[in-house]
């Protein structure tokens, strides 16, 4: 097949995987969930906004990754980074980019930089949910002080500690809202406050949050002041994040160094690849280069993972 017959095909990928992200993500007027578990499959009205060929395609995905018991851990990694989109929606955006890029590499610079592409394209995509989950989690774990002192000021005040959750559902900003929003939504089908804040801890991976949902069980058990006693958890919390906040400051080099560090051989590569493609199909042309190439991901992926350990001292 041609170079210009694959850099066609690439950009009719991609064209694509931009249109079905613009019907799926962009559709106006009707408001998306994150609790498919609670309603099941989409309606049909949502299915009928998607082509025909997008709504095919977002059902063969969903199959294939529910044959893999991949659905739920996708699903729990864009509920957790805030992506409104469903497993299957995103894994086929991604797949479709994937192809277009490979597509793209194979028409410039063949096979080898195709595999390269696509694996970058993934890889891009894994490390965006990552990062927005991080930032979700991190900006949930600052909030949660400001939470407390509502939950405490409503219980103060004579409210119930489900309408103290519901003042910081209305008072407090996102993502401590929405997933607050969750939590009286869940208790409305049933769930207990205790076990869908536990839930909702789970889900955020804050343990100050568990303490929290501990607190609560043990004044529900034992009785007492519960004002005064999520005060004093409170100002644990603070402390830990003050202690956090420094660590980050002290890592911040290091967390720089391993960006650089990984970015910039992918960054040569890529540029060599336009410049001087005859250099790199030196690696790419025979099988002891793309060991070569194999080798050098694999150190790269090793360091990537012990610069991480460096630099991540407690949490």
């Amino acid at each position: 097949m041609s170079g210009s017959v694959l850099l066609a095909l690439g950009a009719a990928a991609l064209f694509g995987g931009l249109v079905l992200l613009t019907l799926v993500a962009f559709t106006p007027g009707v408001p998306r969930r994150r609790l498919a578990a609670e309603f099941g499959p989409r309606s049909g009205r949502e299915r009928a906004q998607l082509s025909r060929l997008g709504a095919r395609a977002v059902a063969l995905t969903e199959r294939a990754l529910a044959r893999r018991a991949r659905d739920r851990m996708v699903a729990a990694a864009l509920e957790r980074a805030g992506i409104d989109l469903r497993p299957p929606e995103f894994v086929l955006l991604v797949a479709c980019a994937a192809l277009g890029a490979a597509l793209v590499g194979g028409a410039l610079g063949g096979a080898g930089v195709a595999v390269v592409l696509g694996a970058v394209v993934v890889a891009v995509a894994v490390a965006v949910v990552r990062m927005k989950e991080h930032r979700r989690r991190a900006a949930f774990a600052d909030q949660l002080p400001e939470t407390l002192v509502l939950l405490t000021s409503g219980l103060r005040a004579g409210h119930s500690l489900p309408q103290a959750v519901d003042a910081v559902v209305t008072e407090s900003l996102p993502p401590t809202s929405e997933e607050f929003r969750r939590v009286l939504f869940e208790t409305q089908l049933g769930h207990t406050l205790p076990d869908a804040m536990g839930a909702l801890a789970e889900r955020m991976r804050s343990e100050d949050l568990e303490w929290v949902v501990e607190a609560i069980e043990i004044q529900g058990t034992v009785g007492g002041d519960l004002a005064e006693l999520l005060d004093n958890v409170n100002r644990t919390i603070r402390d830990r994040n003050r202690v956090r906040r420094q660590i980050d400051t002290l890592t911040a080099e290091g967390r720089l160094s391993a960006v650089v560090l990984f970015l910039l051989p992918l960054a040569m590569f890529l540029f060599m690849t336009v410049a001087n493609p005859a250099y790199i199909g030196e690696l790419t042309s025979n099988l002891f280069g793309i060991v070569l190439l194999g080798v050098g991901a694999a150190l790269m992926v090793a360091g990537g993972f012990w610069l991480r350990r460096i630099i991540r001292l407690i949490y």
